[in-house]
């Protein structure tokens, strides 16, 4: 059985004639997208940039975002926006990104104490062991630091391999580093960062 003829279908309308305009195409005559409200602005910090032009910790020896080796970049401070540090997983699962101040309560108040635009992380607790603003979690240049924000029943870290809790003081806060645990009354807070060493 020969095969039908080929029948050409066009797509465009047959009244229209001459080629069609192009679609319009995002460029640097764009306009960004206006910043959410809600918000805050990015905080600016020195750091380094990688081979191939990402933003990185100084102290950091591979790039957060491509992964390559940042022991034989020259280490020429630069000013940038400030990435996520990293997250915060709560004993149920939520996660945080740390990228601004957090704080952490039964009812925290992100207002008080000079939070300014700090995140809060209601910590549900029936048996009412955590305060009502338990800690908080500051971030400081390159580093996340918590503190007990003068809870009745305190604030502690554990390191990964700690066998037991170190009370943390209202006034001296505990730099985190990557697999570091905050106890918060009954709940478990668990800080990890791509930017492990």
């Amino acid at each position: 059985v020969p095969a039908p003829d080929f029948v050409a279908v066009s797509l465009m309308d047959a009244d229209e004639d001459g080629p069609r305009e192009p679609l319009p195409m995002a460029g640097p005559d764009a306009p960004p997208p206006p910043p959410e409200p809600d918000e805050p602005e990015v905080p600016h910090v020195h750091g380094v940039v990688c081979a191939r032009g990402h933003f990185n910790d100084p102290n950091s020896p591979f790039c957060a975002t491509c992964g390559i080796s940042m022991v034989q970049q020259t280490h020429n401070l630069v000013e940038g926006p400030r990435p996520p540090l990293g997250v915060l997983v709560l004993d149920d699962g939520s996660t945080y990104v740390v990228d601004r101040d957090i704080v952490g309560g039964r009812e925290p108040d992100t207002d008080g104490g000079g939070a300014g635009s700090a995140r809060g992380i209601a910590l549900p607790d029936p048996e009412r062991a955590i305060s009502r603003v338990h800690a908080r979690v500051t971030l400081h240049d390159w580093e996340v630091r918590v503190a007990d924000a003068g809870s009745a029943n305190g604030t502690f870290v554990a390191t990964r391999d700690a066998t037991q809790w170190t009370p943390v003081a209202p006034n001296a806060p505990v730099t985190l580093t990557p697999g570091m645990h905050v106890l918060v009354g009954p709940r478990v807070l668990s800080f990890d960062s791509h930017r492990r060493s």
